[in-house]
């Protein structure tokens, strides 16, 4: 899910709650930390019946749409990629995942590229732009960003790219941008 439609998802939404990342909460137990330092509390959301659930039960703390959006940003600071259900209607549930700790990332980096529903968007590079810095891949969640050295190039995989866009603020050359995925 793109940044924008985890926003307009969470506007849209009735009732919301935020919670600890259940993927990142895992791996501290394993005694691992998480490459991005992304946060461990408050920032998974829950949204609609089961927000309301999870609330009551004292899982997940219930939040405001402003609240909710402002955890939206967070994880765009720290790159995170939103990955919700796939369900149209009413989404239950907007993750900000990681490439270290995310189990559904991690899946995607084992080879299921479609472990996860995808944004009608791709990454795109422009490669006179491009320096070859190297930060798009180190904050690609997806792994689908790949240097391409005897090409002096980076190329995107579009089998795997997820569309989120987290990659983009990374280039300081404004090489990437999102393009309609075909």
């Amino acid at each position: 899910t793109s940044w924008e439609d985890a926003r307009r998802i969470v506007r849209e939404a009735e009732f919301g709650a935020a919670g600890m990342c259940f993927c990142r909460h895992q791996r501290e137990h394993l005694g691992e930390k998480c490459s991005k330092g992304a946060p461990l509390e408050g920032i998974c959301i829950s949204l609609g019946k089961g927000a309301r659930f999870l609330a009551r039960r004292g899982f997940m703390e219930e939040k405001s749409t402003e609240e909710l959006l402002a955890i939206l940003d967070t994880a765009r600071k720290f790159n995170l990629t939103h990955v919700t259900d796939n369900i149209r209607e009413e989404p239950s549930f907007i993750c900000s995942c990681c490439s270290c700790c995310c189990e559904l990332m991690a899946g995607i980096q084992s080879g299921f590229p479609d472990g996860v529903g995808k944004t009608p968007f791709l990454a795109e590079v422009n490669k006179d732009a491009c320096t070859l810095c190297g930060k798009c891949i180190k904050v690609c969640n997806a792994a689908c960003i790949e240097a391409i050295k005897e090409e002096k190039a980076v190329r995107v995989d579009e089998r795997i790219c997820l569309g989120c866009g987290a990659c983009i603020d990374s280039c300081m050359q404004n090489a990437l941008y999102l393009v309609e995925r075909q």
